[in-house]
């Protein structure tokens, strides 16, 4: 018998060679899915966890808000102080669940299924419990057990925004072309230099 009559090998119910964009590069070097990804699905994803680890340092994150705001847009002054943190913390991190979740999924496919659910979930309470544990070193800040679940639920439903989002077809070919459009720069960036 021959080797060329043999199956391919399956991994985790799908078949290798229809799913090899999925699988991790070979001696460790990135090919340029993998900088796709890197740029159009984790790049966001780290810029705004890096802003809610900015905004997790103000002593008077509320009050920095306000002022942005009422310098950019014609929001009245004391709205934002009077919304409970927690609709802060849960609005935060519904978008910070919704992005990872997304990165998660672009990066290794959704055959993951509800593992990336869980990992994202898993994830963004760390982070959460992360950015608590760094308040209680902010001066009139400190760490709350209602602050962690309500980013721990921000993460599930950013995880159910995302799912629903992708039930709309014009999401889904956004999707595909912001993918391929990254592709492309990719591609103009290295005939360029």
């Amino acid at each position: 018998m021959d080797g060329s009559s043999k199956k391919p090998v399956k991994r985790n119910s799908y078949d290798i060679a229809e799913n090899a964009e999925n699988l991790p590069p070979p001696n460790g070097h990135m090919q340029e899915n993998d900088i796709v990804r890197l740029i159009g699905y984790w790049l966001p994803l780290l810029l705004y966890a890096g802003t809610i680890t900015l905004f997790s340092s103000l002593s008077t994150p509320k009050i920095h808000l306000e002022n942005f705001s009422h310098a950019f847009f014609s929001v009245p002054i004391g709205v934002f102080t009077r919304i409970n943190d927690k609709l802060y913390h849960l609005a935060e991190y519904t978008i910070l669940g919704l992005l990872m979740y997304r990165a998660i999924r672009a990066t290794w496919g959704p055959q993951l299924g509800t593992a990336a659910a869980f990992t994202t979930v898993c994830a963004v309470t760390i982070f959460g419990l992360a950015d608590e544990f760094h308040q209680m070193f902010t001066p009139l800040r400190q760490l709350e057990a209602l602050d962690l679940m309500a980013d721990t639920f921000g993460g599930f439903l950013g995880v159910m925004l995302w799912e629903w989002a992708l039930s709309f077809s014009t999401i889904r070919q956004l999707e595909e072309q912001i993918s391929m459009k990254l592709q492309a720069l990719r591609t103009l960036t290295i005939t360029k230099f």
